[in-house]
């Protein structure tokens, strides 16, 4: 028997091809640079891309493929208006198919398009974490380029980039945490050593230390690590039967 193989429609193509050159990046720095260049390549009449974050302390741009975005998106903060910028705020996609004609941005809009020579945006907005807001900002040196396939190949591409992002920070919390866990330990094997204590009460010394010095036990433990030195006076022998 024959068994029909599907074939995956372009944008389902490219969209898997971002995500697994994605994956290839480890941070979530390192993961968003790769986003804005893949972007470039797989994007049709993509020109230049970007990354703009919200978070509740702030707006910033924090990926760039090259310096036309960078200019444009730094002029967007400046002037508090742009696509990038309402994408985020608003929680929604942002178009715009001719930005001399488009009154949205009455500033940035000619701005961009006479000294930047980009004449179109597709801004989409992905969840990247709780508490932080995305968009994939796209731009375009040419006018009406966003047809139907280019805004859901975008759009793709924005749900995968919020996949790997929080994939990213996930690792990143997860080795923070062996790291801490790693450091405490090291600073409990001093203590042992130093005080000839049980690994029960080292920590105990320990807990005691970070509440005296105000000091989180993690921190505290770092610091012992590094310096091999122990802050306070040695614990009386009782205090430990």
């Amino acid at each position: 028997m024959v068994v029909a193989r599907r074939t995956l429609p372009p944008a389902d193509l490219a969209a898997t091809r971002f995500a697994l050159l994605l994956h290839e990046a480890s941070t979530e720095a390192e993961r968003l640079q790769r986003g804005v260049e893949l972007a470039v390549s797989l994007v049709h009449d993509c020109d230049h891309a970007s990354v703009t974050v919200l978070t509740p302390h702030y707006v910033e741009t924090v990926a760039v493929s090259d310096d036309v975005v960078y200019r444009g998106d730094s002029w967007q903060h400046e002037l508090s208006e742009g696509p990038g910028l309402d994408s985020v705020r608003s929680r929604t996609t942002v178009i715009s198919q001719d930005l001399r004609s488009d009154p949205r941005w009455r500033s940035w809009g000619p701005r961009a398009a006479e000294l930047l020579g980009v004449r179109a945006t597709l801004s989409v907005l992905f969840d990247a974490a709780p508490g932080i807001v995305g968009s994939l900002n796209l731009y375009s040196d040419r006018v009406q380029v966003w047809d139907d396939g280019q805004q859901l190949l975008a759009r793709a591409l924005g749900d995968q980039l919020a996949v790997a992002v929080a994939d990213a920070r996930l690792l990143d919390e997860r080795e923070r945490a062996m790291v801490a866990r790693v450091g405490l330990g090291q600073a409990q094997g001093i203590v042992m050593e130093r005080y000839g204590m049980t690994a029960d009460q080292a920590y105990d010394h320990l807990q005691r230390l970070s509440e005296v010095t105000q000091v989180p036990i993690v921190h505290l433990a770092e610091r012992i690590v590094v310096t091999r030195e122990l802050p306070g006076p040695a614990p009386e022998g009782d205090s430990y039967p």
